[in-house]
């Protein structure tokens, strides 16, 4: 999921700190962490990801 998160973050041109921003509950740092899959995010934390990125949650694991 990391690598999916990070190819549509850097599609967008987004930072990781804009990407944080947008989310409202994670900082660069956690950005970080889950796109190097180090922090795994629970369904709850997906769905904000489908969002941020305006695709389905079936698109989003679809990436991987």
């Amino acid at each position: 999921m990391g690598k999916v998160i990070k190819k549509l973050r850097e599609e967008r041109n987004m930072s990781q700190e804009d990407l944080a921003k947008l989310t409202c509950i994670f900082n660069q740092t956690q950005i970080s962490k889950i796109e190097l899959g180090i922090r795994v995010l629970k369904e709850d934390e997906v769905i904000i990801f489908a969002n941020i990125f305006k695709v389905t949650i079936s698109k989003l694991y679809s990436y991987s």
